[in-house]
């Protein structure tokens, strides 16, 4: 049967990401364990690891790539430890993990820390928070459960007056590509978290961007589209993961990342007994209280 009872109700920010791409997927990720452990999830775990603990700990590039070989040889061990097969692709490669983690953190070393990319000379690195963890009540978003989220970086700018800060996430993937529809979560939960240290600052105080680290590739997030666009997306995810609890269905949207799906063999457009899916999604609870951690862990 599942390994997950509950539904996670609160959303975070990839959680509207995954259902936009594909319910089904999102939902089988929580009733069953995946077929395989993909290359790429201890990669940008890794790598995002080093580098929080260059920000925040201010340890060297050096000490950054051995932690991140550490971390990654211990979530390969605890995925062969669960008897799980270890599954890259052509760019992604378990053979390659070590030199690909090393090479991204050395990329991004020289981008933010050196200033060779010009976005980050104007950065105050010394005031970085890194891994900030943001948690919208759901009164203010209009739900039944909380926004809560965790933001790679929030970065001050020590030279311009018409902005005050940036929010940025790195990204890991082998494309240089990512949906802004993740950063302007990003904004909306720092800006109506009480604790957050963007709290009420207006949106246009605030530059939005992912650092795709292989590529060197800036990639900004402009036009956010405002608070209540964010508040509808969060009712819509918060609606949809109550109808998969309700009805024990998610339509599945089969396209090119099948091919790497985690939950391939459990789907319906696949091999998957929709029957068996059904059952055991209508078994579960919905969980509303945010777990401390993310549990996924990074897809790029």
């Amino acid at each position: 049967m599942t390994t997950q009872l509950t539904i996670p109700i609160w959303t975070r920010s990839t959680d509207i990401r995954d259902l936009l791409e594909c319910q089904m997927k999102w939902l089988l990720k929580r009733l069953y364990e995946p077929d395989f452990l993909p290359t790429w999830n201890p990669l940008g775990t890794s790598i995002h690891h080093g580098i929080y603990r260059v920000l925040v700990e201010g340890i060297d590039i050096e000490e950054a790539i051995e932690s991140a070989a550490d971390l990654i040889n211990e979530l390969l061990a605890n995925g062969v430890n669960r008897g799980l097969l270890i599954q890259g692709t052509k760019r992604r490669t378990e053979a390659t993990i070590f030199a690909d983690a090393e090479r991204m953190i050395r990329k991004w070393w020289q981008a933010v820390i050196v200033g060779e990319v010009e976005v980050y000379q104007s950065l105050d690195l010394d005031k970085a928070q890194g891994e900030v963890k943001v948690t919208v009540p759901a009164g203010t978003n209009g739900s039944m459960a909380p926004l809560s989220t965790t933001i790679d970086a929030i970065i001050p700018l020590d030279d311009r007056t018409d902005v005050e800060c940036a929010i940025v996430d790195w990204k890991s993937g082998a494309t240089a590509s990512a949906n802004p529809l993740q950063l302007y979560t990003y904004l909306y939960a720092a800006r109506h978290d009480p604790n957050s240290p963007l709290y009420e600052v207006a949106p246009e105080r605030v530059e939005l961007w992912f650092h795709h680290l292989d590529f060197g590739k800036i990639q900004r997030a402009e036009n956010y589209p405002g608070d209540d666009y964010i508040r509808n997306m969060l009712r819509w995810t918060e609606a949809t993961k109550r109808s998969m609890r309700d009805t024990g269905f998610a339509p599945a949207h089969a396209d090119w990342y099948c091919d790497y799906c985690t939950v391939r063999s459990h789907c319906p457009a696949w091999s998957g007994d929709l029957r068996s899916i059904t059952r055991d999604a209508r078994m579960t609870t919905l969980d509303f209280v945010p777990e401390p951690e993310d549990s996924d862990g990074r897809e790029e």
